[in-house]
């Protein structure tokens, strides 16, 4: 099925060892009006509520205002699925997700917009629904707008002050990559959620951050730090382990 041909394709690799790697698999989402059918990019997510893999890609149909992202995953059935886009009066596209304890999985994307914004989806007979009263909200958080940027999105593994937290890492300059900023939210009961404080990633405004990863470490020393793998310059990608107790700190001066 791999040709040369303008478009692109998906394909599954899976490996129990991190060593030994299966012969891909491909994976037919993409419909014939869609020019590419793209991943995330990123890493994928866990929904432990509904026991499914989860993952983040858009749609582009040749012009800027045509990406729309949306949720990929396995169904039982062994076919993947595909939600209906993310957004409907926007663009979107490069997302991160994270899955709340109650199982709703919250989709931060690139917009052309300068703040954060964010659209859940809840498990509805087998599928991920957008949730229509939670499609395009606007946080208290600053991304770069324009072209946009790739961002990306983890739960933290422990509450704080009994909250859960969602950390967000984006370049923050409008039209620019650059002020790289994790913000750290705090998820109220009723599923809304704050800024409650932010950690500088690059004190020189005008430095460059653009595409990145971040997960939190579990294991060593280092449990419970962040672990951010960032591009720091056009073709310079660098690994940076952040203290937990750094990106918290004015969260926890508030408290005390």
């Amino acid at each position: 099925p791999y040709q040369v041909y303008p478009t692109n394709y998906l394909y599954l690799t899976t490996s129990t060892d991190g060593l030994n790697w299966s012969a891909p698999q491909l994976i037919v989402a993409k419909t014939a009006s869609e020019s590419a059918f793209l991943i995330g990019p990123g890493s994928g997510t866990y929904d432990s509520v509904h026991d499914n893999m989860v993952f983040t890609a858009y749609s582009y149909s040749g012009s800027a205002s045509s990406q729309k992202t949306c949720l990929l995953w396995a169904g039982d059935d062994g076919v993947w699925h595909r939600s209906e886009p993310a957004t409907t009066d926007v663009w979107s596209s490069e997302a991160a997700a994270v899955v709340l304890e109650d199982g709703t999985v919250r989709v931060f994307y690139r917009s052309g917009s300068s703040i954060l914004c964010y659209t859940d989806y809840l498990w509805v007979d087998g599928e991920y629904v957008r949730d229509e009263k939670n499609t395009s909200v606007s946080t208290d958080a600053a991304k770069n707008a324009g072209n946009g940027c790739m961002l990306t999105a983890v739960m933290y593994t422990e509450k704080v002050n009994g909250k859960e937290m969602i950390f967000v890492a984006t370049p923050t300059t409008s039209n620019s990559r650059s002020n790289g900023y994790i913000s750290a939210f705090s998820v109220n009961a009723d599923g809304t959620m704050e800024l409650a404080t932010s950690y500088d990633i690059t004190p020189d405004s005008n430095e460059y951050y653009a595409y990145s990863c971040m997960s939190i470490l579990t294991q060593g020393s280092k449990a419970g730090d962040v672990a951010l793998f960032w591009e720091d310059e056009a073709a310079g990608i660098r690994y940076d382990v952040i203290d937990i107790d750094d990106v918290l700190a004015e969260l926890k001066e508030v408290v005390q």
